[in-house]
């Protein structure tokens, strides 16, 4: 487990650092699985939008594939080419009566929890990297809740559950 490895005085070599990451071919959980991830994990957008997509729309539970529900196919397609970022993996779309969407890897579910230190079921409040982030990762996490969960008429304004969130944002 990598845990094991951070603790080790090994690890903290960087040279043996990119040699492990360099060398990962698989991620897996006892459902799913990311062929050859892209490692490390970077903060960039792309992150930050899927972020903002799974807080919106999205949900993913610890026992459960993560899934990301929206009727607007251009959202949907954004987002499946959001998670190429992390590697090669199943990406499925359906129906869930009666708003199409699309399920993905839990093992991206479960890492993104982790690095985020949220709750993607019922979350309550925006993860506290997106305060030290730069403005263009604010920026996409914002549109990404605002695309889920807003509407501009007659003005602008935002419909959520948590009224935490919705007091973050403003």
């Amino acid at each position: 487990p990598i845990w094991v490895l951070n603790k080790s005085k090994f690890f903290i070599n960087k040279n043996f650092k990119k040699l492990m990451e360099g060398n990962i071919n698989l991620l897996q959980s006892r459902r799913s699985k990311v062929v050859n991830p892209i490692l490390p994990i970077k903060e960039c957008k792309e992150i930050y939008r899927i972020l903002g997509h799974l807080i919106g729309d999205g949900s993913a539970p610890k026992a459960h594939q993560p899934t990301y529900i929206n009727s607007c196919k251009e959202l949907r397609e954004q987002f499946k080419n959001d998670l190429k970022i992390f590697g090669k993996f199943t990406i499925t779309e359906q129906n869930f009566n009666p708003t199409p969407g699309i399920r993905f890897s839990s093992i991206l579910g479960r890492i993104l929890s982790h690095i985020f230190k949220i709750n993607f079921t019922y979350p309550n409040r925006l993860p506290k990297k997106v305060w030290d982030t730069n403005k263009n990762n604010k920026k996409e996490i914002l549109k990404a809740i605002f695309d889920d969960e807003g509407t501009i008429a007659p003005r602008l304004a935002i419909s959520m559950k948590s009224r935490n969130i919705i007091n973050e944002i403003k």
